[in-house]
């Protein structure tokens, strides 16, 4: 039988890679011009987002059942609705977990209404920000408390821009390649490597400062499990971030040349980013559930 932390690992991940293309991915495809938005499968991005908000869903009332689960008599406890009404309305994180639920049925509702992606994308981040008032960012009360719980929002924001705006940069580099969408996905491109540069700035500076908010130090101590896991997240995001900048000043001047290989060359760089970034997601869901020594 799966473990109770694995589930709650998966759960996690399911989620929080749910919310961020709902987030990144939607608002990317805002900041894309009309012309640009009509070459993507306006169908399959539709489905693809009910999928997303659906899953979001799914994952968090997993949670909320495994959460009764660790804290009752067992698996059976996850359908106590006794115990459900105590860790909802009497516990801290219970409260914020029922308020970002409600943000994520708003996210539901808003894609199952067809609203715009900036509608869509609004719901998601809110609900993504909203995971800073629990766990680890929660450790501290305060001034450090607020600090730390900004500085976490903050974090998952600027991540979720940059990761989940990932899967719809696919498509938009792909319309490169046709003469007649160049230079509207050129205009959009221009775009997302504004506010990319901002998302991933945000990201380093935001992940610098919650580390020492947690421990105070640089995760150099490997025989530690939380600090051996936090070390390998950073490598990676810094993995990302040397092959966003490849993308950015390596390839994309090349469109004016060569744009077949550029684009090519840049699909398959975003795709190795994605790669990355759900390994790096799913040490995120594993590192909420231990202990930050």
């Amino acid at each position: 039988m799966i473990s109770l932390t694995a589930a709650m690992a998966a759960s996690r991940l399911a989620g929080d890679a749910a919310l961020f293309f709902l987030f990144g991915g939607s608002g990317m495809m805002a900041l894309a011009r009309t012309t640009v938005q009509a070459s993507f499968n306006r169908r399959a991005v539709h489905l693809a987002q009910c999928w997303a908000a659906s899953i979001a869903l799914l994952a968090l009332l997993s949670l909320i059942c495994l959460q009764l689960v660790s804290v009752g008599d067992g698996w059976s406890s996850a359908l106590d609705i006794s115990l459900l009404k105590i860790v909802l309305f009497q516990t801290e994180f219970g409260q914020v977990w029922l308020v970002r639920l409600l943000f994520v049925v708003a996210t539901l509702i808003a894609v199952l209404a067809a609203r715009q992606n900036l509608v869509i994308a609004a719901w998601a981040g809110i609900a993504l920000a909203l995971t800073a008032l629990a766990g680890h960012a929660a450790m501290h009360e305060g001034w450090l408390g607020i600090a730390m719980r900004l500085s976490q929002a903050l974090h998952v924001v600027c991540a979720g821009a940059w990761v989940g705006s990932l899967v719809p940069l696919v498509g938009l580099l792909r319309a490169m390649k046709h003469a007649d969408l160049r230079e509207a996905a050129g205009h959009a491109l221009r775009r997302f490597s504004l506010f990319g540069h901002f998302a991933v700035a945000g990201v380093l500076l935001t992940g610098v400062t919650n580390t020492f908010f947690v421990l105070g130090q640089w995760p150099l101590h490997w025989h530690s499990p939380y600090q051996a896991l936090l070390g390998l997240k950073i490598c990676l995001a810094l993995a990302m971030v040397l092959m966003a900048v490849s993308n950015r000043y390596l390839w994309v001047p090349r469109f004016s040349g060569k744009p077949d290989l550029a684009a090519r060359a840049l699909v398959r760089g975003t795709l190795g980013e994605l790669t990355f970034a759900i390994i790096v997601l799913a040490l995120v869901s594993v590192l909420g559930l231990l202990e930050p020594v």
